[in-house]
């Protein structure tokens, strides 16, 4: 079984990026192949640039994207993988913006234009995931409308990918600072010690539940 984790958070080390290495560990004790990309550091890559390679009638490129960037070799590992987990951080409460570029590629190259076929032109289905964090508490995340919003990512994710909604882990309450006086944040939107404490008790809740999912996925 081959698995891609794809985390879509600039800054390694940190709650998104955490995460996603334990579902990856999770796999790799399943028997998964593990292949692991950090968007940020990958070569310059854009989003669909609408070649229509991947419409084209018999041809090799039809449901793949073949553009040459950086995202390709991603894309490819997408394309021959049984499972895709996906991490990303909660910005403006969106995906991060080199996930939505990735996202567009991915979804572009499975839309079918026939009123026959529409979507799921991916060859080989997947088990899909995802998994998002946000400095929102939970309460705060469902007044927000944040879960609606990602719900429907893996709602679309699981549709083009294989046919049932993505599985979501949301990790919320994030700590963002390793010195909170240094930023102008006020306490009544981020009280220091809540979130150390948060930190320190729940969090590592969230990675076991990360690995798990990993490993669930790759069984």
């Amino acid at each position: 079984m081959k698995a891609v984790f794809i985390n879509g958070s600039p800054r390694k080390g940190w709650n998104t990026h955490k995460l996603m290495v334990k579902a990856s560990e999770g796999a790799k004790d399943a028997g998964a192949e593990v292949q692991f990309f950090d968007l940020y550091d990958l070569e310059p890559f854009t989003g669909c640039r609408s070649c229509f390679a991947c419409k084209i009638k018999g041809s090799k490129t039809a449901g793949a994207c073949t553009y040459p960037d950086g995202l390709k070799p991603v894309m490819d590992a997408v394309r021959d993988a049984d499972v895709l987990v996906i991490g990303t951080p909660v910005y403006l409460g969106k995906m991060s913006a080199q996930l939505n570029l990735f996202w567009e590629r991915l979804m572009f190259t499975n839309v079918s234009y026939s009123s026959f076929d529409h979507g799921r032109k991916m060859e080989k289905p997947k088990r899909c995931a995802m998994i998002v964090t946000m400095g929102a508490t939970d309460g705060q995340m469902r007044q927000i409308g944040y879960d609606q919003q990602f719900n429907y990512y893996g709602q679309q994710l699981g549709y083009m990918m294989g046919g049932r909604p993505a599985e979501m882990l949301y990790s919320n309450d994030a700590y963002q600072f390793t010195d909170y006086s240094k930023y102008n944040i006020s306490v009544d939107r981020a009280d220091p010690v809540q979130k150390k404490k948060h930190l320190e008790e729940e969090y590592p809740k969230d990675l076991d539940k990360a690995y798990e999912l990993g490993r669930r996925m790759c069984q």
